[in-house]
């Protein structure tokens, strides 16, 4: 199981590493702020994970805005909610408990996401857990929290890219690729099987594996990724529901139809390719 908490910044921080919010009083920064919580949350909409914000962080954020009321009309606060819809508010079954006396640098915290994210964790060891920090605090990318005498570290991400990096190690289940006849593996020409083109598999089983682990997609049945080593797009096809969440691959050259317009255009632009 992933667990993934939302921090965002407040009005009136409770701490002096959690970030004020003060520059998205503009309309159009919090447009801004909105915009770009979407476009974090889009590399991870294939991934399987339970969201959790906290409603009292949510209304700090709001707390300040001039005629609060008159905001929630305006499409960048409906967005916002919308982004959260399908996330859950931890303190409705809130699992930290306030005797137990969290520190984070020898600061006590209580009543707050890190601690809700380090409880949960203590009481399932299997969980994978990280925080994703919209302009939420200043801690960095690493969040220590002390409580009974148990010390545990979770990843604070911040991009998109982070998010898409922090996800190919701890997704779960985890995707795994075989190379299978058909396509080959190091193969560096397209074959003709009974009058069927073949694409190939350019590269080693392994670099797949690799590239897999950060493939896109709109659907898990089917993911790409740019293969740098070999300037051609990779396909990804997923082999059904199976424990082992298995797919199998091949390349397929730059000017192909096979890739979507709109997965080359995020591809090229995470590879920096023009």
């Amino acid at each position: 199981m992933v667990n993934l908490f939302l921090i965002i910044p407040e009005s009136n921080p409770q701490y002096n590493w959690m970030q004020s919010n003060d520059r998205f009083q503009d309309e159009n920064q919090i447009v801004i702020f909105v915009q770009e919580l979407e476009s974090k949350l889009e590399t991870i909409k294939l991934e399987s994970f339970v969201g959790f914000y906290d409603s009292e962080n949510m209304l700090n954020f709001l707390s300040d805005f001039k005629d609060v009321e008159d905001y929630y009309p305006n499409p960048a606060f409906r967005s916002l909610r919308a982004q959260l819809r399908n996330w859950n508010n931890w303190r409705d079954q809130m699992v930290q408990e306030s005797g137990n006396g969290y520190l984070i640098y020898n600061q006590r915290v209580e009543s707050h996401t890190f601690c809700e994210c380090f409880q949960r964790s203590i009481a399932n060891e299997q969980l994978k857990a990280s925080i994703l920090n919209h302009h939420g605090h200043s801690l960095g990318n690493k969040i220590h929290v002390l409580s009974n005498a148990k010390n545990k570290a979770f990843d604070s991400i911040e991009t998109g890219q982070e998010l898409t990096n922090w996800f190919a190690r701890e997704r779960v289940p985890a995707r795994n690729f075989q190379a299978i006849p058909k396509h080959g593996e190091n193969r560096p020409d397209q074959r003709s099987i009974k009058g069927e083109l073949i694409s190939p598999l350019r590269c080693s089983q392994e670099q797949a594996q690799i590239l897999l682990n950060t493939a896109i997609g709109g659907h898990i049945s089917e993911l790409y990724n740019f293969d740098a080593d070999h300037n051609h797009y990779i396909v990804f096809k997923f082999e059904g529901n199976n424990p082992q969440n298995m797919y199998h691959g091949y390349h397929v050259p730059m000017d192909t139809t096979e890739v979507p317009n709109d997965i080359k255009t995020k591809l090229r632009s995470q590879h920096g390719i023009k």
